[in-house]
């Protein structure tokens, strides 16, 4: 149901909003961190993240920026192995930054709008949309987008999902 669809992902466009407002990012936002509590007799449905911020890639999910540094990392770690020097611990904060939780909302839109819940990053990265009308589809792929700065603000994600869809946020 689109609806359901959605209010879903309106719901966590909102709590990253929220997060952001009070200065914290996710880092890591990908099905698996995602909780959708069940509808209450009230209607309401809720999201809910767990396992803040990334300290290495699951299944290959992540924000473009933050692969390419991990990956540097571990071939600097493997370098540093090799020597038989001590490998310092990777520092996932130096990407943390909005732009990085906006790619995880565009990544969660493709899961949700396309029913992939359990999916990996390969199937993401090969990405097929079949089950998405044209504009969730659209606006999704902008969230994906290579350059952190060519993506949406999370403001301007709600907006559209908003407009699109008035009668399920504003009553």
């Amino acid at each position: 149901n689109w609806n359901t669809k959605l209010v879903w992902v309106h719901s966590l466009a909102k709590a990253v909003q929220a997060a952001h407002a009070k200065g914290i990012i996710h880092g890591d936002l990908k099905p698996d961190n995602v909780l959708l509590t069940t509808l209450t007799d009230a209607g309401q449905q809720s999201v809910k993240f767990v396992d803040f911020a990334p300290v290495g890639p699951a299944r290959l999910w992540g924000a473009p920026e933050y692969m390419i540094d991990w990956y540097s990392y571990l071939n600097h770690a493997l370098e540093l192995t090799r020597q038989g020097k001590e490998v310092p611990e990777y520092d996932f904060r130096t990407n943390l930054a909005p732009e990085l939780d906006v790619w995880g909302l565009g990544a969660l839109m493709w899961a949700i709008g396309e029913e992939k819940p359990g999916t990996d990053g390969m199937e993401l990265k090969h990405r097929q949309w079949e089950k998405s009308p044209k504009w969730f589809m659209q606006l999704a792929e902008s969230c994906l987008r290579e350059d952190p700065k060519k993506r949406p603000s999370v403001s301007s994600i709600l907006l559209k999902i908003q407009t699109k869809k008035p009668a399920l946020f504003f009553t």
